[in-house]
């Protein structure tokens, strides 16, 4: 007995000492209206968090509690959802309207409150109730307890947010609402973005040599978007906030939702350099329609010369560019130990080629076979018969290892 007390002291105190340097990380969200004027439109009203596009990042070390309270001043119902937060024990603070709460109504305020145990690196927030999510975003950033020398990489001497989005002219509600009365999808945006602009210097002045994190969010709702520096590479280190084994790349490819961690040594000749995201879709010719427009944003080195001339502009790949795409894909793999091959459970949903609607009211759509996996590895086999990229997202769980016949990546 003696013997099993000495062995769970050091646990307890640690657990104490873990208890003891965690912090409550508190925001204010207020969601409003923001008068705001892009490509060259006359200004127009969109719904956005404190006055902000994107909203204000949220910053927390591993084993901090979250607290958001929400106050709703827009005219339009709203919920939050924290992208790829696992929601241990919280699970009611997911967010997605009529999943894990109904929406709270213009006036309404709500607090949401989760805890970020266990988990490290980028992720997001964003709107969960109609297109508001295409100006209802945000980061959020997880360190390590250990701040930034923990990190399984090189310290990098500066971080910075890269956020791309994609921007409609006309009102994003307004859109949803006709695609629903009328059973036409939304037409594609008038533009992506970077950082709410798509073109502008991104940040201060970088520094020749110094090691800078890029972490790459993209929060438009539909398009996959390659993304290059003119003249620069990056080692990818982690995506959706898992460490991942790093490899070299000078393009990355990100899907709606995803997030992409990528050291980049400012490496370059002295001078002004063009980043660009541009969108990906394998769907071509006879997939949805999508904006064939690029999105641009100017790096600056401290210390060049005064000059007129335009930035380096990258060299994009073409938009159903699939063998790049794979080349990003491919190689990212979980950090320090392969992914699991074997699942624990197997399930089979199969989809006829037709249209199918889901009202928000019943736990599932139609037909469909609820799956409440142990704690083990699941697998999700994905079958499409369609030439077009897919995405997956479950809701609280880490990146997923797909295969769709030409590929396998998280």
């Amino acid at each position: 007995m003696v013997r099993s007390w000495s062995l769970l002291l050091p646990l307890a105190l640690a657990l104490v000492a873990s208890a003891a340097h965690a912090a409550i990380v508190e925001h204010t969200f207020n969601v409003g209206n923001l008068s705001i004027s892009q490509l060259c439109q006359p200004n127009r009203i969109i719904t956005a968090v404190n006055g902000q596009l994107p909203g204000p990042t949220i910053r927390a070390r591993e084993g901090d509690t979250v607290v958001v309270h929400l106050v709703n001043e827009s005219p339009y119902s709203m919920t939050i959802h924290w992208h790829g937060i696992f929601q241990r024990g919280s699970q009611w603070a997911d967010g997605p309207a009529m999943v894990t709460q109904c929406p709270f109504q213009p006036g309404g305020n709500y607090t949401y409150s989760f805890n970020v145990t266990g988990q490290e690196g980028t992720l997001w927030w964003h709107a969960h109730f109609s297109f508001l999510r295409a100006t209802v975003y945000g980061a959020l950033i997880i360190l390590p307890r250990g701040g930034a020398k923990a990190y399984p990489f090189a310290k990098p001497d500066k971080e910075e947010v890269i956020m791309f989005g994609e921007w409609w002219n006309a009102n994003v509600f307004d859109l949803q609402q006709m695609a629903l009365l009328t059973g036409i999808p939304a037409g594609p945006a008038d533009a992506y973005t970077i950082n709410d602009n798509s073109m502008r210097n991104l940040c201060e002045p970088i520094r020749k040599n110094e090691t800078y994190l890029l972490r790459i969010i993209n929060a438009a709702l539909n398009t996959p978007l390659f993304f290059k520096v003119a003249n620069h590479s990056f080692t990818v280190v982690a995506a959706d906030a898992c460490y991942t084994t790093p490899y070299k790349t000078d393009v990355v490819v990100v899907g709606p939702g995803q997030t992409v961690d990528a050291l980049m040594v400012a490496d370059a000749a002295v001078g002004r350099y063009y980043m660009a995201a541009s969108p990906y879709d394998s769907g071509i010719p006879s997939g949805p329609p999508f904006s064939k427009t690029n999105a641009t944003a100017v790096l600056e080195y401290a210390g060049g010369p005064n000059t007129t001339l335009p930035p380096a502009l990258p060299q994009l790949p073409q938009f159903n560019d699939t063998d790049t795409a794979d080349r990003t894909w491919v190689p990212l793999q979980p950090h320090g130990a392969g992914a699991p091959r074997q699942a624990d459970r197997a399930t089979r949903g199969g989809h006829p080629h037709v249209r199918h609607r889901w009202d928000g009211r019943r736990r599932l759509p139609a037909g469909a076979d609820a799956v409440q996996p142990e704690p083990h590895h699941v697998r999700v086999e994905h079958e499409q018969r369609v030439l077009r990229a897919a995405e997956e997202h479950l809701h609280a769980r880490g990146p997923l290892q797909q295969r769709d016949g030409r590929r396998v990546h998280p």
